[in-house]
């Protein structure tokens, strides 16, 4: 989530969908999906009143009547790793957990709340707010922001978000100034769409196909009809499948709440380049459901596979895809429910509802921050 570029000239990792999210963001998540679909014109203005002063409340051991759980691991280096903390339905509270004793401290201007039609605005000055669930340590700005990792420039010094009008045929890409939360509007003839990656100039929008707009110019260009399309990553789309030759595909019961991606459940997940139409498949699963969580610092894929027939039962295998086709590395066996990927150099992070886990080749998966509250990396650790 920390989009400041990473070494080697890679951004890192953002989370993708929401659908797992729910267990830990809760009715937030099904909030800011808004974005893809109908808002309004106007941005609601917060007020302090309003205004959720979070708190951490941080605990060493989960509930006794959660499932199995990893133990609470000590890490073996030092560094301040940027989270959020979920403490209600409408607000974060941005902090930092210190490593290796895994102390956490609260943010003073991390606050973000939700202030309708899946907006959501800091409470700190200069205001800025963004429509989605993925908010993260600015580094280069030096505090959250409510915009994703793939919203924003790689330079943090601004993000791009869609604002799209209801009823009407037309919509504005807002490209925002984190230091003084200026606003610079771009109207446009399309909607509804939202900003699926951002290189501080072109902006890629994806909804009934994807377009890229030119932030400086107002260009605007149609680069595929691709209506299944999860995100926008260096260029190159990355969409959900169903493979007709799937002679179970994945299914859920009526009673499961989710917002899957692209709307539909699928078990395939493939690379499409545009310009060539030429499409990768990197996983493929038979009867089960697969899910991009997001990449590792190389850019390799992390998935979620849910097993059948129960796909309701939400016990994932995580996966790292080292290339298209492979079983993959092992993360997890879907004991713990993770979410919010954070690549960060050779270590990916991720969040949950019970707290903070990081996986590295070498160590497997570890517990190193415990909460009582969702909680989830918001930057690379520094």
């Amino acid at each position: 989530m920390g989009r400041n570029v990473e070494p080697g000239g890679r951004r890192p990792a953002v989370r993708i969908g929401v659908h797992r999210a729910l267990a830990a963001w809760g009715c937030i998540a099904m909030l800011a999906a808004c974005q893809s679909g109908v808002q309004s014109a106007q941005h609601p203005t917060p007020t302090k009143a309003s205004a959720v002063s979070p708190s951490a409340q941080m605990s060493p051991e989960p509930s006794a009547t959660a499932s199995p759980d990893l133990p609470l691991s000590t890490v073996t280096f030092s560094c301040r790793l940027p989270v959020l903390v979920h403490p209600s339905l409408i607000s974060w509270a941005g902090g930092f957990a210190t490593f290796p004793g895994g102390t956490y401290q609260e943010d003073p201007a991390g606050g973000l709340i939700w202030i309708g039609d899946g907006l959501v605005a800091t409470q700190a000055e200069p205001m800025v707010s963004a429509y989605g669930d993925s908010p993260f340590y600015d580094l280069a700005m030096k505090r959250f922001i409510p915009a994703s990792p793939a919203q924003t420039s790689p330079d943090g010094r601004t993000y791009a978000l869609v604002t799209n009008s209801l009823g009407g045929t037309q919509a504005t890409v807002d490209v925002v100034t984190v230091a003084s939360g200026s606003e610079r509007r771009l109207n446009i003839s399309l909607q509804p769409v939202h900003v699926a990656d951002f290189d501080g100039r072109y902006a890629y929008l994806v909804g009934q196909g994807v377009w890229r707009i030119d932030t400086t110019t107002g260009a605007l260009n149609q680069v595929s009809l691709e209506r299944s399309t999860i995100l926008v990553r260096g260029g190159n789309l990355w969409v959900g499948r169903v493979n007709p030759a799937d002679p179970s595909p994945p299914r859920a019961s009526p009673a499961r709440i989710e917002l899957p991606q692209g709307g539909r459940l699928v078990d395939s997940i493939a690379q499409v380049n545009p310009n060539t139409g030429i499409e990768t498949t990197w996983i493929y699963r038979p009867g089960e459901e697969v899910f991009l969580l997001g990449f590792d610092a190389a850019g390799h894929p992390v998935v979620a596979v849910s097993h059948g027939p129960d796909i309701n039962a939400w016990k994932d295998t995580v996966l790292v895809l080292n290339s298209p086709g492979d079983r993959g590395t092992h993360v997890s066996d879907g004991a713990v429910l993770l979410n919010h990927v954070q690549a960060d150099g050779g270590r990916i992070w991720f969040g949950s509802d019970r707290g903070i886990y990081l996986w590295t080749p070498g160590g497997g998966l570890q517990k190193v921050f415990a909460s009582n509250q969702p909680v989830a990396p918001g930057g690379l650790c520094v």
